[in-house]
């Protein structure tokens, strides 16, 4: 199974796009409109043909072109590969332009490239859908412009740009349901045509409508949960008369948190992965944090993929007392972001200021003792929790580790004394 495309790969798709691409525009075209066999067409025709076989070549050898949805299904193997063969032939060079739209199946492949980038461009996945759809309504409008042509015919005297134009003039005005009159259907072929373009447009409207109120609807994780608290901190306030300053303390704290998109539990989204992807996901997500501390910088892989696995985030106002000197210390602290500063009990004297990459709290760890010195948040800081049972997990397999940790611990023990 597929799980990324690489730059070579890329490149040659775009190619392959390019080519069926002109080949949905130019080969309907060709047998409406009095083009005819133009030099440039007839050589760009056999440049497609080439490119198409080479392409049907790559995809047999390969083993990274069948579509994700079908790689258990061997008939839908052999199905691409049908696909690929029938688009290679130049039938126009058998004098039979009918048989040269069955070249338009490659037009199958585009679809599968679609699909296959909305889903490695999760992020992007609403904005391509509307971008593929108006893709496939410029082709569509396209064929509806010369089947238009194929009803009315077109005169000798017009020049076919300009028949081309009024045609797709006509199909954007019914399509939109605009319909000005000035070109009306005659004939009953033309009538069933237009009630035909008239239900496409209907389809048109409805899948633009659903999909943009459906876009709407979504909110990132974050943005979610910051509407879900303000709408609680609203009706609490409504029923709890709360004083204006822990009102807005409340109010901006939400807010930072969504800024900062921490608005949505990271260990809920790692508990539903299976292990090898909570790994890898958990230590990309803590490794510029754990690559900041100094004592892990030179830590073993599988001693920081335990530590992420074992981190648990929180956010801290300004003000906020993180732990309090005299309490029985439960966790240790590492710092992501903000300003924090080790105080004394009453909050007068100051004895270090802790910045991103710094940790704290280990020393009760240690000793089993209470907590020698409070810390106060000056800013909003973003914490990473180690609590006490996983700290003695993790550190009982790495001694080495567990020596610095308690080297510091101790240097730090002296200057409280």
């Amino acid at each position: 199974m597929k799980t990324g495309i690489s730059i070579s790969e890329k490149s040659w798709r775009s190619v392959i796009t390019l080519c069926a691409v002109i080949s949905a525009l130019y080969i309907p075209a060709r047998i409406v409109l009095p083009i005819g066999d133009r030099y440039l067409f007839t050589f760009l025709g056999w440049v497609i043909s080439l490119i198409f076989t080479l392409d049907f070549f790559i995809n047999i050898f390969s083993r990274n072109t069948i579509d994700i949805k079908t790689v258990d299904k061997p008939a839908a193997k052999f199905l691409w590969y049908a696909v690929d063969l029938l688009s290679a032939i130049p039938f126009g060079a058998f004098g039979s332009d009918i048989l040269h739209t069955i070249r338009l199946l490659k037009l199958a492949r585009v679809v599968q490239f679609m699909h296959e980038w909305k889903h490695h461009q999760i992020k992007f996945s609403d904005y391509l859908s509307f971008s593929f759809f108006f893709f496939w309504f410029v082709i569509i409008s396209h064929w509806l412009a010369l089947g238009w042509l194929a009803q009315t015919g077109t005169n000798n005297s017009v020049n076919p740009f300009e028949a081309y134009v009024t045609a797709i003039y006509w199909v954007i005005q019914t399509l939109t349901t605009v319909g000005y009159g000035d070109i009306s259907p005659v004939t009953s072929a033309q009538k069933i045509y237009t009630m035909v373009v008239m239900l496409f447009g209907a389809g048109f409207y409805g899948y633009i409508i659903g999909n943009v109120a459906s876009l709407l609807s979504q909110q990132d994780p974050a943005k979610a949960h910051y509407s879900k608290n303000i709408e609680r901190l609203k009706a609490f306030v409504k029923y709890r008369k709360l004083p204006v300053d822990l009102r807005n303390k409340i109010n901006d704290y939400y807010t930072y948190v969504w800024k900062r998109r921490l608005g949505f539990d990271e260990s809920s989204f790692l508990s539903s992965l299976p292990q090898a992807l909570k790994i890898e996901t958990a230590l990309f997500l803590k490794k510029d944090i754990l690559d900041k501390i100094p004592i892990f910088q030179k830590a073993p892989n599988n001693f920081k993929q335990e530590v992420a696995l074992n981190f648990h985030s929180i956010v801290v106002s300004p003000g906020d007392l993180i732990c309090r000197e005299g309490e029985l210390g439960k966790e240790m602290y590492f710092i992501i972001q903000g300003e924090l500063d080790v105080v004394s009990d009453d909050g007068k004297k100051v004895f270090a200021v802790l910045r991103e990459g710094n940790f704290f709290g280990e020393i009760s760890l240690f000793k089993n003792s209470p907590r020698n010195a409070s810390v106060r948040a000056v800013t909003y800081s973003e914490l990473y929790i180690l609590e006490k049972k996983n700290f003695e997990q993790v550190l009982s397999r790495f001694p080495s580790i567990a020596e610095q940790l308690k080297t510091v611990a101790e240097e730090r023990n002296e200057v409280f004394k």
